[in-house]
């Protein structure tokens, strides 16, 4: 119980950063605007109260100090012991531009930790076995290992939902990393892979509704995304 309110309040305090982002991409979109404001004068104009800046700031260096900037993977909850979530990922990765923006981290360090993850997930195990792999059909684990990136435990889903709040950061990446650098071209070349990969009629398990996920021993979860939730990102 204990472990999943930390869940929620990590995603709910990614959710937060998610609603920084749009600053970050703003000052690096392709679209030139004449007399645009920068992101410093905009953050002049509406100065940011002390606290949510000092929740800001605490909730890029969860994720920046939780993350293993081996392979990139963020724990699913703190501050217990803990497997990695890639959705925790996915808010990572929006966290890591948002960083750059507010001066928390340099470009080069988000460079080289979104690097990191983009290689491990291109390059990752996407089978059918029970214990050596990370995804299937572009999908991944729900829940990996934080050192080998495997399937923490045989009770995890390839799971269709996390997998989309992974891919938010990933397409958050590629664009926010725009510059004619060759690292920077690999990280979009990194997300194009990724992000196409995915094989979404895979999972449609009854016409157009996609499944919540998969399981080697139980197969596709019988139940699918509809309605008014979180499904709609899927």
């Amino acid at each position: 119980m204990q472990a999943t309110k930390f869940k929620r309040l990590s995603l709910a305090l990614g959710a937060l950063l998610a609603l920084a982002a749009p600053f970050a991409m703003a000052q690096n979109a392709p679209m030139k605007v004449k007399h645009a404001p920068s992101v410093a004068s905009l953050k002049d104009l509406h100065p940011v109260p002390p606290m949510v800046a000092d929740l800001e700031k605490r909730t890029f260096q969860w994720f920046w100090d939780s993350g293993n900037p081996t392979n990139g993977l963020v724990p699913d909850h703190y501050p217990t012991q803990s497997f990695a979530s890639i959705a925790s990922v996915g808010f990572g990765l929006t966290a890591y531009g948002v960083g750059v923006e507010r001066g928390y981290i340099t470009r080069d360090q988000a460079i080289d930790r979104t690097l990191a993850t983009l290689r491990f997930f291109n390059d990752a195990p996407q089978n059918d076995s029970e214990d050596e792999a990370t995804g299937f059909h572009g999908f991944f684990y729900h829940f990996l290992n934080m050192e080998t990136g495997k399937r923490e435990a045989r009770w995890v889903e390839v799971s269709t939902v996390d997998t989309t709040l992974l891919l938010g950061g990933v397409l958050f990446a590629q664009s926010y990393f725009d510059r004619n650098d060759a690292k920077e071209k690999e990280i979009r070349d990194l997300a194009d892979a990724i992000y196409r990969r995915v094989e979404w009629p895979w999972a449609q398990n009854h016409g157009a509704l996609i499944s919540m996920g998969w399981t080697p021993g139980g197969k596709m979860i019988p139940h699918d995304w509809a309605g008014y939730n979180e499904g709609m990102l899927v």
